[in-house]
């Protein structure tokens, strides 16, 4: 394949859309992509990535118009991302640095990218919130982006690009100041952030996302109390 999967608009869209790509290789069928979220299911077959891809996403958006919509939404994830200040960069060593057993730097970088965008689409609502709302948003953010950085094992290429997302983080911050987020501060750490939040004790960031994301569905179910 001469483009990755995750920079194609259609993959793009689907993960902000919270879909996610799963791959087998049979070397006596072929490649199988299936496209899964909590209550949809597509599965694609082919002699390659592409082909296997083509074929899932042929099922799931059959007619030209909702693969257009697609890939559409996909264009604007990554107009987003790069509003941010996220790059995917050329030419870096994909395997220097990086943790043993972590997946390669330009799917990580992808993700970034995609997290930047989740910021940036949803700047316009997340500004009409309560401060304690925003700061789990904030907060919920940084610490998929910081899951990243501690995956790649500090991989400068995933630093700066975590650092682009902190930093963003911060300027809106400071327009909302919805308070204290440990976690932008470069030296933060899982454990702080998740005390700091009053979210259950964490040694890993993606625990620390996942709580804070908990923590908000919770509080946006709640109904709102009386005056």
């Amino acid at each position: 394949m001469t483009t990755s999967v995750e920079d194609l608009p259609a993959v793009r869209a689907l993960l902000r859309f919270g879909y996610v790509l799963e791959w087998k290789d049979d070397p006596a069928k072929g490649w199988r992509c299936t496209i899964v979220s909590d209550d949809e299911r597509w599965e694609g077959e082919g002699p390659d990535q592409q082909a296997a891809l083509e074929d899932a996403l042929h099922r799931l958006a059959p007619s030209k118009i909702a693969r257009k919509l697609l890939e559409r939404a996909g264009a604007d994830v990554v107009e987003l991302g790069s509003k941010s200040g996220v790059r995917i960069a050329a030419g870096v060593d994909v395997g220097a640095g990086l943790q043993p057993g972590s997946r390669d730097l330009p799917a990580m970088l992808a993700d970034l990218q995609t997290i930047a965008a989740r910021v940036e689409a949803g700047i316009s609502e997340v500004a009409l919130m309560a401060p304690p709302l925003q700061k789990l948003h904030v907060l919920a953010w940084i610490s998929h982006a910081r899951a990243i950085e501690q995956e790649a094992g500090k991989h400068r290429a995933v630093i700066e690009a975590t650092g682009a997302i902190a930093r963003r983080l911060t300027t809106l911050s400071k327009t909302w100041w919805p308070g204290s987020v440990r976690a932008l501060q470069v030296d933060a750490t899982p454990e702080g952030a998740a005390r700091e939040q009053g979210l259950p004790p964490a040694s890993r960031w993606i625990e620390v996302a996942e709580a804070a994301e908990e923590r908000l569905e919770t509080a946006i179910a709640e109904p709102p109390g009386d005056d």
